[in-house]
């Protein structure tokens, strides 16, 4: 399966980068929450 980069996962890689900050991350079922937080962000 191809990896899709999605909307916030820059959004969230910017702002834990700078920011020591816990994230609430919500949306609807199979949108890619966990993946998107289970990424290490290297591309």
């Amino acid at each position: 399966m191809a990896d899709r980069l999605r909307f916030y996962d820059n959004v969230l890689r910017d702002h834990l980068a700078s920011h020591r900050q816990m994230a609430l991350v919500s949306g609807p079922r199979q949108v890619g929450k966990t993946t998107t937080c289970r990424t290490d962000g290297t591309d």
